[in-house]
């Protein structure tokens, strides 16, 4: 049968979408008496904007980051064979986008991206994209503008650690991401990350200095100019330690017991 998209008009007519708004309207409207827990700072302005909300109703709550995913670090050895195995030569680097959703995360761009580099470039770059996603689409773009042979798709990884340490920049321009738990986890491992300004969590990237925000709405020419910019760069070490050090020495981590603090003090105040 044909699909047609359905008209936005019918779509707030649906029990369905009443019985949403409904809800949020309980929990975000002006007047009502329930505390907010957010790990985004995007959302918090969005809610306010629609609903009015109330400043001191809003708790911002670290991301929550699991380190224990990430440590401890691989080895030389195992980095060295992550990289024989996808035929990387030392002079190479491996960009790296961890997250399902290939059209979301702009797996896309980046591929329109590498194949706008000049050609000595893109034989120097080797693209490897983990996670689950719609793998044929994007093969056929990559095919069609000559870089399947620098693509890898590998599904999903146990160890994600051994991708974010043996790489040379997380790239992340995602068409729209609430939070981005990726772009922590990258500058955890000293991953410099270029990514877009919609990713929730892209603000600690800015914070840390830790890599390159491209700026809302996107441009396909910004994300090209920049990643050649950053094949040539000296910046990268910079961006690298920068991250690491940021996120040693600010709290990403404590979500489960802040939350419940939170909890337990808005109890003995009822």
């Amino acid at each position: 049968c044909s699909c047609y998209p359905v008209p936005i008009y019918w779509i707030t007519r649906t029990p369905r979408y009443k019985t949403y708004l409904n809800l949020e309207k309980a929990v975000f409207e002006s007047g009502q008496n329930t505390e907010i827990l957010l790990i985004s700072h995007n959302q918090k302005s969005k809610f306010q904007q629609y609903y009015q909300t109330e400043e001191q109703r809003f708790h911002l709550l670290p991301p929550g980051i699991q380190q224990d995913r990430l440590r401890p670090p691989p080895s030389a050895e195992e980095i060295a064979n992550l990289h024989h195995q996808l035929g990387i030569e030392p002079q190479d680097r491996l960009l790296l986008t961890i997250g399902s959703g290939f059209k979301t995360k702009g797996v896309d761009r980046v591929i329109i991206a590498l194949a706008a580099l000049p050609e000595e470039e893109k034989q120097r770059v080797h693209y490897l994209v983990v996670g689950e996603g719609n793998v044929r689409p994007m093969k056929r773009l990559a095919k069609k503008l000559g870089v399947s042979d620098r693509v890898h798709f590998l599904g999903s990884q146990k160890k994600v650690s051994l991708y974010y340490y043996g790489a040379y920049a997380l790239i992340h321009p995602a068409r729209t991401e609430n939070t981005g738990t990726t772009l922590l986890e990258a500058m955890i491992c000293g991953l410099p990350i270029l990514t877009t300004a919609n990713c929730g969590f892209s603000h600690y990237v800015e914070e840390a200095n830790a890599g390159q925000v491209l700026p809302h709405p996107f441009v396909a020419e910004d994300l090209s100019s920049a990643l050649l910019l950053w094949l040539s760069s000296d910046k990268t070490p910079h961006w690298s330690q920068n991250g690491e050090r940021f996120t040693m020495h600010n709290d990403l981590y404590s979500l489960i017991e802040k939350s419940a603090t939170i909890i337990e003090n808005t109890h003995k105040n009822d």
